[in-house]
């Protein structure tokens, strides 16, 4: 195969991989998602050898091969990008979440939410409520957030707010 559009596009998504590999290994650095670096690892080296054996060896074969690790490599990676920035975004959620220290902070809170119209609901249990969960994504349009076993105080006074305005609203 002398296409060199094949051959530089090929080369291109392994870059791109490898550097995906790379930033999702520096991200994740304390490895949250341990076990899947080495496979994300293996099917990248996999990637580079099919490559490599490519350009000695240009046969049809190992260029689809090539492309073929190549593209799973890609692919796992970039769905690895997007498990890890959600992963984090929840993360620096939460921090601010359980950075509300009282009820007053949670009105302001609240008001700040209001005004993005990006109001949440906080739910506390020991398991989610589905139907619950359901009503109040679908009907009042609001972001669930379960918070597990142990009730915080202000969390209720900011779902207080919520009711309250969504009472107003309907009236």
């Amino acid at each position: 195969m002398h296409n060199k559009t094949a051959k530089y596009g090929l080369l291109i998504l392994l870059v791109l991989s490898v550097g995906l590999y790379i930033v999702n290994r520096l991200v994740d650095f304390e490895l949250v998602m341990g076990r899947h670096h080495y496979f994300l690892l293996v099917t990248t080296v996999i990637a580079i050898l099919t490559i490599v054996i490519f350009y000695f060896r240009q046969y049809r074969v190992t260029y689809f091969i090539g492309l073929t690790f190549v593209l799973i490599s890609f692919l796992i990676n970039a769905s690895f990008s997007v498990d890890l920035y959600n992963s984090h975004a929840r993360l620096k959620e939460m921090e601010k979440i359980y950075a509300i220290a009282d009820c007053d902070e949670a009105e302001n809170v609240f008001k700040s939410d209001l005004a993005k119209n990006k109001l949440r609901y906080f739910t506390f249990g020991i398991a989610e409520d589905k139907e619950s969960v359901t009503l109040l994504q679908d009907k009042y349009h609001l972001k669930v957030i379960y918070m597990g076993c142990i009730v915080r105080g202000q969390l209720l006074c900011y779902n207080e707010k919520v009711e309250q305005h969504l009472h107003m609203r309907t009236e």
